[in-house]
């Protein structure tokens, strides 16, 4: 039951429930809102009731906003922030096996056009994300020992920055993943405590000592980094299992395609320690690094092992043809002939030596010219320089990879159409020209000199013609047979050691088959939870339950609360709208309009006596007014008492009678004993004029109830309740009924059907829309007329819904006619 915002002697003393059982006109009414009237307040949208309704729920606004901060400030103050370090990888797509022209199939790479850039990244991706790469990241930074620091409620990791570590360890699989406590006393001594079978095992150690159980052994070592101020502090550590490792590490790894366009893959990873996350991105590089130049080079190493065995296999068949040679004699009268034709054959020999160091030169530099062109990064092009043994070439390299890396540089400062970007490229490109065309000028040069020893070896052959030996004269048989099988061997061991070198050169200048284009970050604002958008949804999530609360308080509203509401739940008349009145506290009704004429609540109970005097106006001059309510507490008696004094301040007679004979209050609002009353006169034991008192107001008498019948009903239904009215309209020019709450006793009614004039009283904030519904119910089948409402204790929040109202249309002051206000 709501508290009472104004002083009444009409105390609640039902409760609702109470008043569903014991109200007989209304008592098929529930305190719930009726269907129809359910339907009209969804389909038509009350803004004043809204308007107040969420006045009235500012406080619980307020507290929900608060509740919601406070939430997120307590998520924020216990949450471990996760932070992001992030590499992004550009994976170069081209084979560079063929490098320095080499074309091979033994040395090619799969670079097959049905090979998508798409399907190569994923396979690249499936390499970093492998558990044999993981596996090496957790050896190479030792990820197998975690080391933190023991909060009241969070814990904090200490990668890397640990005052003590663990080594030497053999642990027991139930010693695994679970947390080991140290409490760090001096620089020798500690405390070693954890969990066994829910009882705390605690033990003093020194540091540099082996601890050993038959569950664990280990040793642990103070750091350099260790302080005083650690001292007396817990700390733990964990010996993860390799599953909990390589299960976290891939939780935590992202690795997807940034930019399929570019060849771009970007290598994520989460974590509450910003710097573990970055040392794990560096070190998945490095090994990912490392293991692209062992798979290139892998090949090239299976084929210098198959090529080493086959030169010794030649070398040694070209020992034994040699040996046959040097065993072999020939006539001596054909030995200085013979000797003039090895020394043109020893020449031919140098000359096709010297060729074919030309041609590697010129192939070189052909290749080289090849790889500018297609824009190879500049360390391919170094190695393939350094091999051709020229400083100016070398130089010229120099300063072209040094154009590279400022371009590389500005990249992410400048935009591409800026001028500063654009003379950096243009530089760029002035300076691959030049190498272009000393290059090609260099390529240019040993082709000529290829020419020209194609011409002297040619010359030579001529030489040797000119001589005019007849070889089947000068060797048998037996000679030529084994100088062919040597010659044969001798050419193909000359083939794989160029082989061998071209190889070789290949391996020197492999390099990884991508590119790092940004460090992993060490720094930075967490990743999650970010403050301000935490902040953000607990304000909308706040003002999201906000509003749900106000819409419901708004729908559950099931009291009448201004006069635009209950204006349209009937068609009665509206006499006036009187405010809370709170100047006085008082424990029962009284009387107040005389205190002070001007106040706002005597403007209020003018309107009523005025637009009283448009209801029934063939009536006689006398008026018989009675004030009832549904049920106790809705302030019946002290309209009853105001309404007869401010009628009584016009200079009428008046009369107060209280027929209220079950709780009578008239005689405490002034303060007189109840020993003699209506119920006297009605049982013919008084007269009117004996029970006549007077008031402050002199025109304004009253009559108590007197002594409560056991009958009350049956008292009123005798033909002396007619009589007594009549003589008292007689006596008084009105007379104000102060009669029971129709709600609970037919009493009301019996009254009722006496008046020239009823009033209504309509509590806001308190009377239910239900009541207003049973009243129409009640004036329709009783066939009552004359009866306007009254709306009773409405708050300031509800002004607005007051409005200018009165019966016929009458307003009697104005807009501020009812005086809500001093």
């Amino acid at each position: 039951m709501r508290e009472k915002k104004f002083p009444s002697s009409d105390s609640p003393d039902w409760t609702p429930e109470q008043v569903a059982i014991a109200a007989l006109p209304i008592a098929t009414q529930t305190t719930t809102v009726p269907k129809d009237t359910a339907a009209n307040l969804l389909q038509d949208f009350d803004f004043i009731k809204f308007v107040y309704v969420l006045k009235r729920s500012l406080i619980y606004i307020f507290l929900i906003l608060v509740l919601s901060i406070g939430v997120a400030y307590l998520y924020l103050r216990y949450t471990k922030p996760v932070y992001e370090s992030k590499a992004e990888i550009k994976i170069d797509i081209k084979s560079s096996s063929s490098f320095l022209g080499i074309e091979s199939d033994i040395f090619k790479q799969s670079n097959s056009p049905s090979t998508s850039t798409f399907s190569n990244l994923a396979s690249e991706i499936e390499i970093i994300t492998s558990y044999n790469l993981l596996r090496e990241v957790i050896d190479s930074i030792n990820l197998h020992v975690s080391y933190h620091s023991a909060g009241e409620i969070l814990s904090m990791e200490r990668f890397m920055t640990s005052p003590f570590k663990v080594s030497f360890y053999e642990v027991s699989s139930a010693f695994m993943d679970k947390e080991i406590y140290v409490e760090i006393i001096n620089h020798n001594e500690f405390y070693l405590s954890y969990m066994k079978d829910n009882i705390e095992i605690r033990n003093l150690y020194r540091f540099r000592e082996p601890i050993e159980t038959p569950e664990y052994k280990f040793i642990i070592e103070p750091t350099s980094i260790i302080s005083p101020t650690e001292f007396n502090q817990r700390f733990f550590f964990i010996i993860h299992s390799e599953n909990y490792l390589l299960s976290d590490l891939r939780s935590k790894l992202k690795v997807e395609i940034a930019n399929p366009a570019a060849s771009i893959i970007s290598i994520s990873f989460t974590d509450y320690n910003i710097l573990k996350a970055a040392t794990i991105i560096d070190n998945i590089i490095k090994i990912y690094q490392r293991r692209s130049i062992e798979n290139k080079n892998r090949s090239y190493e299976k084929s210098l092992d198959y090529l080493y065995q086959q030169i010794q296999l030649t070398r040694d068949s070209l020992d034994y043809y040699e040996k046959l040679l040097s065993r072999y004699r020939i006539d001596p009268e054909k030995e200085e002939l013979l000797e003039d034709v090895n020394a043109v054959y020893r020449r031919i020999r140098e000359l096709n030596d010297r060729k074919e160091e030309y041609k590697f030169k010129y192939l070189g530099y052909d290749t080289l010219k090849k790889m500018i062109e297609s824009n190879r990064s500049p360390v391919q092009l170094a190695a393939a320089a350094s091999l051709l043994e020229n400083n100016e070439l070398n130089s010229l390299v120099g300063e072209y990879a040094k154009g590279v890396e400022e371009l590389n540089r500005i990249i992410g400062y400048y935009k591409e159409h800026t001028f500063a970007f654009r003379q950096k490229q243009q530089d760029l490109e002035s300076q691959k020209a030049k190498l272009i065309e000393f290059v090609a000028y260099s390529k240019q040069r040993f082709q000529e000199r290829i020419k020209d020893l194609e011409n002297e070896i040619q010359q030579t052959k001529k030489s040797l013609e000119r001589k005019s030996i007849d070889e089947n004269n000068l060797f048998d048989l037996e000679y030529k047979k084994i100088k062919r099988a040597y010659d044969v061997y001798e050419n193909t061991f000359n083939i794989m050691l160029t082989k061998v070198v071209e190889i070789n050169l290949a391996k020197a200048g492999t390099v990884a088959n991508f590119q790092v284009l940004g460090s992993p970050n060490r720094g930075g604002s967490a990743l999650y939870p970010i403050p301000l958008t935490v902040y953000l949804f607990a304000i909308f999530i706040g003002v999201l339950v906000s509003v749900g609360f106000v819409v419901i308080r708004y729908f559950m509203q099931n009291t009448v609360n201004n006069l635009r509401e209950l204006d349209r739940l009937t068609k009665l008349p509206i006499l006036g709208v009187i405010p809370e009145y709170n100047k006085l506290k008082m424990t029962y009704s009284q009387l107040v309009v005389h205190l002070n004429p001007k106040s706002s609540i005597s403007e209020a109970y003018r309107t009523i006596r005025t637009n009283l005097d448009y209801i029934n106006v063939k009536a006689s001059n006398k008026k018989i007014i009675s004030v009832t309510s549904t049920v106790s507490g809705e302030g019946k008696t002290f309209v009853s008492l105001n309404t007869a004094g401010v009628i009584a301040m016009s200079g009428m007679r008046v009369l107060l009678v209280d027929l209220d004979l079950r709780k009578p209050k008239i005689h405490t609002a002034f303060g007189v004993e109840n020993t003699m009353g209506i119920s006297s006169i009605l049982v013919g034991r008084a007269t009117v004029e004996e029970c006549l008192y007077n008031t402050n107001i002199p025109s304004l008498k009253f009559i108590t109830s007197g002594p409560i019948p056991p009958n009350p009903s049956e008292l009123l239904m005798t033909d002396s309740f007619p009589k007594v009215i009549s003589e008292m309209s007689e006596m008084f020019d009105v007379v104000v009924l102060d009669t029971p709450p129709v709600g609970l006793v037919t009493d009301g009614l019996i009254a009722i059907r006496q008046s020239t004039n009823t009033i209504y009283v309509v509590r806001a904030d308190y009377s239910k829309l239900s009541f207003i519904t049973g009243l129409n119910r009640l004036v329709q089948r009783q066939n009552l007329s004359n009866i306007g409402i009254v709306l009773n204790a409405v708050s300031k929040e509800a002004k607005s819904g007051y409005g200018e109202y009165g019966y016929g249309g009458y307003t009697g002051y104005g807009g501020d006619a009812y005086g809500y206000y001093e």
